[in-house]
């Protein structure tokens, strides 16, 4: 028999994507006891994400206390380079301490286990370790530190992420879907073996997990999801679905391991997603309305050529090789269909919700006057708000933001100019449509992101049953500090979620100050680029969740 686990003083759940809208329901029709149980007997609030609400920036904030502008990492892609290519982020993009430095100046060790932007590896300080998540592009490449961690779960068969590139030949069919809904559950249960094993053999002041099985769901199941919410009995349930919703029993059964096994009745547990979800309805094709409105300018041939190819090339693709489907990929960018000569601004990738200046000398073939930027973008920012869904008529665009209005910190120059929030089930896109710069997307069934994710917590000095006002996810990593009885340091962006706590146990425990030294961050060298094969797998997996239509 396995010895006991030394529970963790702060236990943190990630739940990728976990939104109220689908936890409540689910709770109420009897899927996930366990959560269930913590919604009732802790708090819980929603968890607003950054702005846009995507993975790599909205993890970033949860780790450093700190809003993009003060971490640096905006989206999934660096700018635009002169060869006409937005490269990948990683773990080195952020220089900025993260939670484990912060712990480590108090003597405290943390275990990281699927944190995003945790790929590659860096150094750790002592006693505590990572396994890192997203955009790791597989166990061959090095994935946790110290390196030793690796063996024995390359050997017990981990998987750090979906084999998305195995199964981006059929994310259509009904029996495509279910085995990736199966794989899923595999993929859960390695996870949940490696937890373990971690849990036992390497206890740490501080445990972190993300799960990232509901988001993966999500993105391409929502329309099986929704059928099963709705179901008054009449539903003919099918594999898929029966798959569907094993994958929310499962991760709800593993929770429940975690709280049993890896918590005390001293030991704090937040949960917490990166952001929330719905249902895609409609795509805005933001580069073809810039290209309408004359801000944006498309070379002739190249964009026709690539309309007309997408939807043959996506019935074949799993037949062409890598290689060559990596190559067309690259020769028909949408980067390169751009004449930047005679264009003003271009969009940011599906789900970015940005609007770039091509303004001279900051762009690689930038052509606009920096001194007709505020300008043009206030023509910009005027048109969007105009947009309206030809089919409805109702306004796409909600709100317009400068980038001084959303970011602060040292890295707020290096956002893009414009940031746009549209209306509920409409996301961006860069790509072009035949159906005009407004297309139809309900009949894929799939899912994207909104910004209300979830908290909710546990432990001494919680108020049970608390519903609790909104915050940012900026503010977990403060709150974390207070949880762990350490001083909070002033330069961080978030702060404590003070009403979390019963005022008793707040005024016994008054919030500590100063502390405001930062940590050393050991960045490896070298390791700010991926390998050819690591980007192209990085990119598998990103085009097949949607981040790069």
């Amino acid at each position: 028999m396995s010895a006991p686990i030394k529970p963790p003083r702060l236990l943190v759940i990630g739940l990728d994507g976990a939104t109220f809208d689908l936890l409540q329901p689910m709770a109420a029709q009897g899927w996930l006891p366990n959560l269930s149980r913590a919604m009732d007997q802790g708090a819980r609030g929603v968890l607003q994400s950054t702005v846009p609400p995507l993975t790599a920036p909205a993890w970033c904030s949860f780790m450093t206390g700190l809003g993009p502008g003060g971490h640096g990492i905006f989206s999934f892609r660096h700018p635009l380079d002169n060869h006409l290519e937005r490269t990948f982020v990683n773990s080195s993009d952020l220089r900025v301490p993260r939670l484990w430095h912060w712990l480590a100046e108090h003597g405290l060790t943390t275990g990281v286990v699927n944190l995003p932007m945790t790929w590659p590896p860096q150094p750790m300080p002592a006693g505590s370790y990572v396994v890192t998540g997203m955009l790791t592009p597989s166990i061959e490449s090095p994935f946790t530190d110290p390196p030793e961690l690796a063996d024995g779960l390359r050997q017990a068969g981990y998987v750090c992420d979906l084999r998305i590139k195995l199964h981006e030949r059929d994310f259509q069919s009904a029996t495509g879907m279910t085995g990736i809904a199966q794989d899923l559950h595999q993929v859960l249960l390695r996870r949940e073996e490696a937890i373990f094993r971690l849990l036992q053999d390497n206890p740490t002041d501080v445990f972190t997990v993300v799960f990232e099985t509901w988001d993966r769901l999500q993105h391409w199941a929502w329309q099986a999801i929704e059928e099963l919410l709705a179901d008054d009995g009449s539903l003919e349930r099918t594999a898929l679905h029966e798959a569907v919703e094993s994958c929310y029993r499962e991760l709800d059964r593993v929770v429940g391991r975690l709280l049993a096994e890896a918590a005390a009745p001293e030991t704090h547990v937040f949960f917490l997603s990166d952001h929330g979800f719905g249902p895609l309805r409609y795509r805005f094709h933001v580069d073809q309305w810039l290209a309408e409105q004359g801000w944006l300018v498309y070379t002739t041939g190249k964009a026709t050529m690539r309309q007309r190819l997408r939807a043959p090339l996506r019935r074949v693709k799993r037949l062409i090789p890598r290689t060559l489907l990596q190559r067309g990929r690259q020769a028909l960018a949408v980067s390169r269909l751009i004449d930047w000569d005679r264009t003003s601004a271009y969009s940011g990738y599906a789900m970015e919700h940005a609007i770039y200046l091509n303004l001279r000398g900051r762009e690689p073939y930038g052509s606009l006057d920096p001194a007709d930027g505020g300008q043009v973008l206030g023509q910009i920012e005027e048109a969007l708000l105009a947009v309206r869904d030809p089919h409805s008529g109702l306004p796409v665009v909600q709100k317009t933001y400068r980038r001084e209005e959303v970011y602060r910190g040292r890295y707020s120059a290096n956002a893009p100019d414009l940031l746009f929030t549209l209306a509920a089930g409409y996301e961006p896109t860069s790509e072009l449509s035949s159906t005009g710069v407004i297309s139809a997307a309900a009949a894929e069934g799939a899912g994207i992101h909104q910004p209300s994710g979830v908290f909710m917590a546990l432990g001494p000095g919680v108020r049970r049953g608390a519903v609790l006002p909104e915050h940012s996810i900026e503010d977990v990593l403060p709150t974390m500090f207070y949880a762990l009885d350490l001083a909070l340091p002033s330069t961080l962006d978030g702060q404590i979620i003070e009403a979390l706590f019963e005022p008793g146990f707040l005024a016994s425990h008054p919030p500590l100050r100063g502390g405001d030294a930062l940590p050393e961050v050991a960045l490896l060298d070298g390791h700010g680029v991926s390998s050819a094969d690591e980007s192209a797998a990085i990119a598998d997996r990103l085009t097949a969740l949607g981040y790069l239509r």
